[in-house]
């Protein structure tokens, strides 16, 4: 059956990162795509991965937990589909069956992701957000736990490059004193820079063949920009309707960059809507962003703002699913 030709139906998503778990419901179905809940926790399934490339213990557990309670209120509002997703973590893990076992049983098969098609499903997710009105050319950003996924284009001339490392690989591989030292923090933006080069000839490429490029627009998603947003507006609380679709100029991104590397963790952890979790790889996470950005901007990409959002390839993976 055509599900497009459907009445309105609810589905959920549960994304199983590398450093966090979200659960998406929505009413979807033709033209419909209306959120009903759109929550997440830090359960850190990837802590400790880049040296062992094995999922622990303790990170297995809590995330099951995770998805059993979003399964359990993915249910309790009635969604008739449930997709769960994996990405870096759960695909490179050599004990990775052993997540793949205990959800088994619990919920429905693990999607695991590939590089392209978790670029894919962020890049779907965010044109649809933001260009599916008003095209015009994107570069999307995706900054998870454990790769990092650049993507450009449109829906059907897509171009990517995904990069298996994030927010936390890069905090346990580079920053191993509270606060990083110099030299680590040197390391680190040597090594961004290095790996962002390659993006330097694709995305250049690119742009020189639209005649639109003046209204190019780079969307960046992940707990690190969201959570800059949250603290560059001064909010108390984390709130959504006031971080998904705001600006963030790019120089903020290096004033709080230099604001919090020489903090130790307790003090960072002390701002609003950030704890210690997201604390823990706030520091990588803005300077993977502040380097990216370096490589390609001006030169490559005309820009020295980002539009945030809080869409990815939960979802990426509901528009799929309502267009099936």
């Amino acid at each position: 059956m055509n599900l497009r030709k459907r009445p309105d139906w609810l589905a959920a998503c549960i994304d199983i990162g590398t450093y966090s778990t979200r659960l998406l419901v929505a009413k979807i179905g033709g033209k419909t795509f209306q959120i009903l809940l759109d929550t997440g926790l830090v359960t850190n399934l990837g802590r400790g991965f880049f040296r062992s490339r094995l999922l622990s213990l303790e990170g297995i557990q809590e995330t099951c937990e995770a998805v059993q309670e979003f399964t359990r209120q993915a249910h309790a509002l009635q969604a008739t589909h449930l997709r769960i997703l994996a990405t870096e973590a759960v695909r490179s893990a050599s004990n990775a069956e052993a997540l793949l076992s205990l959800a088994h049983g619990l919920t429905p098969e693990v999607e695991i992701l590939t590089p392209q098609r978790e670029a894919f499903l962020s890049f779907i997710a965010n044109h649809f957000a933001f260009s599916e009105g008003n095209p015009h050319p994107l570069v999307v950003m995706d900054e998870g736990g454990g790769s990092t996924e650049i993507s450009w284009g449109t829906p059907t001339s897509f171009g990517f490059r995904s990069f298996p490392f994030g927010v936390l690989t890069l905090t346990e591989e580079f920053l191993h004193h509270d606060p990083p030292h110099p030299e680590e923090l040197h390391s680190l933006g040597e090594f961004l820079k290095i790996q962002f080069s390659e993006l330097i000839s694709p995305l250049k490429s690119w742009t020189e063949s639209h005649s639109d490029v003046d209204r190019l627009e780079c969307i960046a998603l992940g707990g690190t920009i969201t959570t800059l947003s949250a603290l560059a507006q001064g909010l108390s609380r984390y709130h959504s309707a006031r971080v998904h679709n705001s600006i963030m100029p790019l120089k903020i991104v290096n004033t709080w960059l230099n604001s919090i590397s020489g903090l130790p963790l307790s003090r960072r952890a002390c701002y609003p809507v950030m704890g210690e979790r997201r604390a823990y790889v706030m520091i990588a996470g803005l300077m993977e962003i502040s380097v990216l950005f370096s490589v390609l901007c001006p030169a490559v990409l005309p820009l020295n703002t980002l539009r945030v959002s809080e869409w990815g390839i939960r979802h990426g993976a509901l528009l799929e699913l309502r267009n099936s």
